[in-house]
């Protein structure tokens, strides 16, 4: 860890004790949401703070990781030998990612924990608009949360980008399961075992 990264870790750790002291963690409240991702990012938890982003976003990454991880194995399965490298390489970084959560800690570094850190604060002002919540903190910076279909608040965090991913992954994938297919019933018209 840089020591800047250091200096942030501390800083965020008081801001979830103090935010923790004042409400009891609940993500179904905008402080509680708050309260769990800054520890979260003061403990630099990639996986603590994937459960803490908006809904939207953590299931378009988990979809894109499912979407992703079925083409990879079919390619592996029923591609030929010759073009399976690129065919894998084509698939992104969520072919050596062990889990959504993992994906994510892949797509969110340093840079990203560290843009998190600066605009996370206890909240001095908050409008909800409805289901997005635009939270002024006390430390002047401005944070979006949205409320998911089960209640609970999450980090807006590049939400239109992991939405057309998901739409994406999943046209790639039938696109790979029909050329695969095709692949199997070109062996099987030259003899060759599927």
């Amino acid at each position: 860890m840089t020591p800047r990264g250091s200096v942030i870790a501390r800083v965020f750790s008081v801001i979830a004790i103090l935010l923790a002291a004042s409400c009891d963690s609940d993500d179904t409240t905008v402080e509680g949401a708050l309260a769990r991702a800054a520890a979260a990012v003061g403990a630099r938890d990639h996986e603590a703070l994937f459960r803490v982003i908006d809904q939207r976003s953590r299931f378009a990454l988990a979809s894109s990781y499912r979407a992703r991880k079925a083409a990879a194995q079919e390619i592996r399965s029923h591609y030929p030998p010759e073009a399976r490298a690129n065919a894998l390489a084509e698939l992104g970084d969520a072919v050596d990612a062990e889990s959504d959560s993992d994906l994510f800690r892949r797509r969110c570094g340093d840079a990203c924990l560290d843009a998190f850190a600066a605009v996370l604060g206890a909240p001095s002002e908050v409008t909800l608009a409805e289901r997005l919540a635009t939270v002024k903190t006390v430390r002047g910076t401005e944070a979006q949360l949205y409320r998911g279909d089960d209640g609970r608040f999450g980090l807006v965090w590049e939400t239109a980008a992991l939405v057309r991913e998901r739409a994406r992954a999943a046209a790639e994938l039938d696109l790979i399961q029909k050329n695969g297919q095709l692949y199997r019933s070109q062996r099987a018209l030259e003899g060759a075992p599927p």
